[in-house]
């Protein structure tokens, strides 16, 4: 009833790698894909070639307040100008080397690392003021959905793209995401089986104060979603 507008479950994700480079031992690519027709986004992800099992993926959900230092990471790490991302890295000092910076991660967690920023974020982020950008969720109103219903959508394609890049990591991703991404990750998880494990900051006390789902308040509330998702997914 929510998510009524969501496309069909079968749609295609068409993906197209768009840069593969090494550096020092760890592979960055990134891979474009269709979340929906006319919706493409665009997934980062970096590896550890000498890294043979692995604990499966930590996905990185981006929001409009996730800053760019995964961005400088990556490309000062990589040497990679990735110039179609928004993000301005050029005021921030290397006081760690970012190459150094994301073994450490690799290490810590023992596996993959994937940024990824849902519509509306990043390489698809809405031009013009506060106004304009009201018009925008109210149309997406209008279709019978709203802009973070989509976002929940495009999480759970994210999540697809990664069992299509990573095929041994199918069911082993884990989802990091704060303020109302975590929401929508939430919401992912619940119909997307491959998310085992999450790490949600700035959660909402409840979904009254957390992104707009149609209709979501007769359906259930956030605490009844995390006490469900406490069955099958590992939340921190």
């Amino acid at each position: 009833k929510v998510f009524a507008g969501w496309p069909a479950e079968d749609l295609p994700l068409e993906p197209k790698q768009t840069l593969s480079v090494e550096r020092d031992g760890l592979r960055l690519s990134a891979w474009d894909f269709n979340s929906q027709p006319d919706v493409t986004l665009r997934i980062y992800l970096v590896e550890d070639m000498a890294m043979k099992g692995t604990n499966g993926v930590q996905l990185r959900v981006l929001g409009e307040d996730s800053g760019p230092m995964w961005l400088h990471d990556l490309r000062a790490g990589f040497g990679v100008p990735l110039a179609e991302e928004p993000g301005d890295t050029s005021r921030i000092a290397n006081l760690v080397s970012p190459l150094v910076s994301l073994k450490a991660q690799l290490k810590t967690s023992g596996a993959a690392l994937a940024w990824f920023a849902p519509r509306g974020v990043g390489l698809t982020a809405f031009s013009g003021d506060e106004k304009a950008r009201t018009k925008i969720r109210r149309r997406f109103m209008l279709l019978g959905q709203t802009l973070d219903g989509m976002r929940v959508w495009d999480i759970r394609r994210a999540v697809q793209m990664i069992h299509f890049v990573r095929e041994a990591d199918v069911a082993r991703v884990k989802v990091q995401a704060s303020g109302d991404m975590a929401v929508n990750s939430a919401y992912a998880a619940l119909f997307e089986p491959g998310i085992r494990q999450m790490e949600l900051q700035g959660l909402p006390e409840s979904q009254a104060a957390g992104p707009d789902y149609l209709g979501v308040m007769r359906v259930t509330d956030l605490g009844q979603l995390l006490r469900q998702l406490d069955a099958h997914v590992e939340i921190h």
